[in-house]
């Protein structure tokens, strides 16, 4: 049998909790690396659950089946529903939603991938949730043609609905809409 004196034994102990602790510290280290998420801006748009302000015009519900969401809407629109959009026309303009399907995971990420491929300017983001779902609305300047539109954005199931408008006097109706909205599986 070995044996080790006091001060041998004081040693290994110290080396062994100094190795345990360095084993601990890398694994959290590369651990936080690996799950790092992508830095946040300064001021990140705060989440909310948007209620418009009640307006007095009537609503009617319009439900798409091919593309699986059901939405109010005011009565003076006229619905253009094709199978990869739909258009909502009223004498003001447009809005249009359609949905796109994508291989990421959540609605930042998408975002990140949309916005990298544009050139465009954006402004007024604001993280929602709307009936439950994670959302963001914002306004986009697009540079090279200079349209400006605001839009919604509702992560469901690695589809991204999209719901825009480039009338402004459109906004509000927009916002009315977008809170509305719901996935119909």
């Amino acid at each position: 049998m070995v044996e080790f004196s006091n001060r041998g034994l004081a040693n290994i102990l110290i080396l062994v909790g100094l190795g345990a602790a360095v084993i601990i510290l890398a694994v959290l280290v590369i651990g936080g690396l690996s799950n790092k998420t992508p830095v946040q801006p300064t001021n990140p748009p705060k989440a909310s659950t948007y209620l418009p302000s009640p307006t007095s015009q009537e609503l009617k519900v319009f439900q798409s089946k091919s593309l699986k969401f059901e939405v109010k809407i005011p009565i003076q629109f006229q619905v253009d529903d094709n199978v990869v959009s739909v258009v909502l026309n009223s004498s003001e303009g447009q809005i249009t939603i359609g949905r796109n399907g994508t291989n990421f995971d959540n609605l930042q990420d998408y975002l990140k991938g949309f916005d990298s491929k544009r050139r465009i300017e954006i402004s007024g983001t604001t993280m929602l949730i709307i009936n439950g779902l994670n959302s963001l609305s914002r306004i986009i300047k697009f540079s090279e043609e200079g349209i400006i539109q605001k839009s919604y954005y509702i992560y469901v199931n690695n589809s991204v609905y999209i719901l825009s408008t480039k009338s402004e006097s459109l906004y509000l109706a927009l916002d009315q809409i977008a809170q509305s909205f719901r996935y119909t599986p």
